[in-house]
C-alpha cells in the first residue's frame, strides 16, 4: 500500500467542495477519473473513506484520519514547491559577493548590484 500526493490532494478537495464534480473541476480532471482515483485508494487501504449515503460527500473516520494527515502534509509540501519555483525563476536563493580589501579603481559593490537584473 502506498498513499502518493495526489491522494492527500483529492481527499482534502472533495471535503471541501463537498462532492466528487467541484473537487474534480478544483483538481483539473474529470468526474470519471475522480472517481476511480478514490475507488483505487479505497481498495488498495482496504477502507471506505467517504459516506456515500451523505449529501455532500462526508469523510467517514478512517477518511478522516487521511484529511488530518493531507492538512499536516500538504502545507509542507506546497511550501518547497514554491521554494523550488522561486530557485527556478532566480527570485530566490543565495548570492556570495566577495570583496578583495586592496583593490583600486574597481566598481563598487553597490555599483555591482545596480546592474543586476532584479523583477
Amino acid at each position: 500500500m502506498h498513499i502518493e500526493f495526489r491522494h492527500l490532494r483529492t481527499i482534502r478537495a472533495i471535503h471541501e467542495t463537498g462532492g466528487l464534480a467541484r473537487a474534480a473541476e478544483t483538481l483539473n480532471i474529470t468526474q470519471s477519473a475522480l472517481s476511480h482515483q478514490v475507488k483505487g485508494l479505497e481498495d488498495q487501504v482496504g477502507v471506505e473513506l467517504f459516506v456515500r449515503r451523505s449529501k455532500p460527500l462526508k469523510l467517514s473516520s478512517a477518511g478522516m484520519r487521511l484529511l488530518t494527515l493531507a492538512n499536516r502534509i500538504l502545507p509542507q509540501i506546497e511550501a518547497v514547491e514554491q521554494e523550488f519555483l522561486g530557485l527556478q525563476s532566480g527570485k530566490s536563493g543565495r548570492l556570495h559577493i566577495a570583496i578583495g580589501l586592496f583593490e583600486r579603481g574597481r566598481v563598487s559593490v553597490g555599483d555591482r548590484v545596480a546592474l543586476l537584473p532584479l523583477g
